[in-house]
Formats: C-alpha cells, structure tokens, sequence
C-alpha cells in the first residue's frame, strides 16, 4: 500500500496482556513498517521474560525498537526516551513509513502527544534525604512542604503520592524554581505529525483470565531462572528495573521473604491493579479508537474481524492526510 507524504503517526495502546503485539505485528506488515515500543520495561537488557518481550520468532517477522537498549543499573528517563523515540520518528518519515508506536506506558505516549517539560534529572543526594525526611516526619509533612514551595504542582499532587511530591521538591531544590514553571515552558514540544490512537480492550474477566495465564506461562519458561540470572550479575532489588512487577516478587521468594504461592499470587494481583490503572488513564484520552476484544485469542475469527476494521479505520484516516 502506498504511504502517505508526509507519514502520520499511528499508536497502538491498551493495558499490560491484552493482545497488542500479536496484533501490532499484523498491523505493521501490512503497512511496511517497523514497530517503536513505548514501554517501560522492555527498554531493559536481561528482563526479557517477567516484561513479556516479544519473542524472537516475533522480533524477526517485523522489527523493533527501544526494547534492550539499556543495561538494569542504567538511569533512563522520559527525556531519554523521547530523544531515541523522535531520532525514530525522523528517520521512518525519511524513508516514508509510518511510525507504529505500541505499548502501555502511559507517560511515555503522554509526553510524545503533549510534549515535556525540561528541568533538572534526578539527584541522587537529594533522593535520599526525601526517604530519611519521610520516614521521620511522614509524607504529609514533605507535602507541606511542597505547598509552601509551589503550591500549583501541590494542587495536581495526591497528598500522598510520594514520588512525585519528592521530584517536584527535587526540581525545586536543586534550581530555586518550581517545577510547575518548568512544566509550562516544554523543551520537548508535541509531535508535529498527524497521528492516529487505537485502543484495545477487554472486558475486565476475560483481560483477568489472561493476566493469570501468562504469568503462568512466564514461571514455565523460566522466570525463576531469569530473577536468579540477575541477581548472580550483581543486579539487586534497589534498582528501578528490578523494581518492575514480578521481579521484586520472585527476588522476596529467592530471599526466603516469602513463599513462591504468595510471591505469584502477589505478582498476578499487583498486575491486575496495573491494568486498572492503564485503562483509567487511557480513557481519559478523548482521541482514542477504541476496539473491543474480548474472547478473541490471536488468529481466531474475532481477532481477524477487529484486525479488519482497524485497517479499515486506518485507510481511511491515510486518506483524509
């Protein structure tokens, strides 16, 4: 099919074990492109099984980009991945493709649509200071402190959502500005392109029943293993990487902090609420095409009828560019 000049940009959203990189792969053959992953953990080396990678039978149908790119010690920020993302996106619209963004990760999708602020990173004398702070007086005093400092970031803050109470009070104390001027004045503007938002969904049974199966399918190919393989190299449970969900489990049950029923039962229930939470933050977002699938399983009647429609939906869009 011919691409459009200039290329638009499509993304391909939905909760964690919904289905979308079966369907991405059918999507991007069909347009001649190549998939950039927006997600979090799959930027790291060695996390290949518990962050649900694609597999290599599927990294060689169509390419990808942005997954292991990283080491798990490696700081990596938004900042940083929307500098590798938009280098991305320049180089598919010189060769005329349409860049297939596909993941969960909200605040990466966030900051490509709406662009980022700038501002300092994070400061690793200043971290620790925030915990020591919290531990001694409690979060509701740091937050205090946030309201007195820049009570405009306070008022779009839970009280009690201490990460980020702790990186606007970070920002604040290391350039004398609140963060929220820096969030006004964005370094990363939006993207300039056309772009195109499908959403898949489940109802909340079926997206369920799939979160227990493929975190049994990730013990039987070797999550365990994998957890163990990280902790040989060095790599320990304070890093962010191995903070994601089901590392920090099966690290607890190799410890001897838990037993391995409740280190999966604890890693199926934390991955349920993190698909809650995807889905309230990605139905807020008034542009996205949503497709329901539920029931479907890859290649089956139902996924190839929604598949259908997503190209239909997606032609005509091409044509209106």
């Amino acid at each position: 099919m011919a691409n459009p000049s200039p290329p638009g940009i499509i993304f391909l959203v939905g909760p964690t074990s919904v289905g979308k990189t079966a369907l991405a792969i059918s999507l991007a053959q069909w347009l001649n492109t190549e998939i950039i992953s927006a997600d979090s953990r799959q930027i790291y080396r060695y996390l290949d099984i518990g962050t649900g990678k694609p597999s290599q039978a599927q990294l060689e149908l169509v390419p990808h980009h942005l997954i292991s790119i990283v080491y798990p010690d490696e700081e990596f920020t938004v900042a940083d991945y929307l500098k590798r993302c938009l280098t991305l996106v320049e180089e598919f619209n010189q060769k005329q493709k349409i860049p297939l963004i596909v993941g969960g990760t909200g605040l990466y999708i966030k900051a490509l649509v709406r662009g980022l602020f700038g501002g300092p990173g994070a400061d690793r004398r200043l971290k620790p200071e925030m915990k020591k702070w919290v531990k001694e007086k409690g979060i509701s005093d740091l937050y205090l402190k946030l309201q007195e400092v820049d009570p405009e970031a306070a008022k779009k803050i839970h009280p009690h959502d201490e990460r980020r109470i702790t990186r606007a009070l970070e920002v604040y104390y290391q350039t004398g500005t609140p963060i929220s001027v820096f969030q006004r004045e964005q370094t990363f503007p939006p993207l300039g392109s056309p772009t195109l938002a499908v959403g898949l969904k489940r109802e909340r049974e079926d997206l369920y029943r799939r979160i227990e199966d493929r975190i049994d399918c990730m013990l039987k190919e070797g999550l365990i293993e994998e957890v163990q393989t990280l902790l040989a190299q060095n790599y320990t449970e304070n890093l962010n990487a191995l903070n994601a969900l089901g590392y920090r489990d099966i690290m607890h049950y190799l410890k001897g902090e838990q037993n391995l029923d409740t280190a999966i039962n604890n890693f199926k229930r934390d991955t349920k609420r993190l698909a809650k939470r995807q889905m309230t933050w990605f139905r807020k977002e008034e542009r996205i095409n949503w497709y329901d699938i539920t029931g479907s399983t890859n290649g089956d009647d139902k996924a190839k009828e929604v598949l259908e429609q997503i190209k239909s939906d997606i032609q005509r869009w091409l044509e209106q560019l």
